[in-house]
C-alpha cells in the first residue's frame, strides 16, 4: 500500500485543483491497482495512513483488488474487521 507522503512528488499532477473543490472536508483519493506487488495491504498501515493525514490532509491509498474490504474497513471503522 502506498500513502500520500510516499508518492506525493508523483501524484501531484493528478491532484485536483483546490479552486475546484469545496472549501471544507478532505478527500479519499483511492487507487485500485490491477496487479499489485508486494505484501497485502493491512489494517494498521490504512489506519496509520488516516492518522496521519490529520483532520485537514486528503487521504491518498493504493491498494489491489484483494484488499478493497481492509481499506473499507480501516477508513470507516475502527476495528479490523474479524
Amino acid at each position: 500500500m502506498m500513502m500520500k507522503h510516499y508518492c506525493r512528488g508523483a501524484a501531484d499532477g493528478s491532484r485536483c485543483p483546490r479552486f475546484a473543490r469545496r472549501p471544507e472536508g478532505r478527500y479519499v483519493v483511492w487507487g485500485i491497482v490491477e496487479r499489485p506487488q508486494g505484501p497485502e495491504t493491512t489494517h494498521e498501515q490504512v489506519s496509520r495512513a488516516v492518522a496521519a493525514a490529520g483532520d485537514q490532509e486528503d487521504l491518498w491509498v493504493f491498494s489491489g483488488a484483494n484488499s478493497i474490504g481492509v481499506v473499507l474497513n480501516a477508513i470507516l471503522c475502527d476495528e479490523p474487521a474479524e
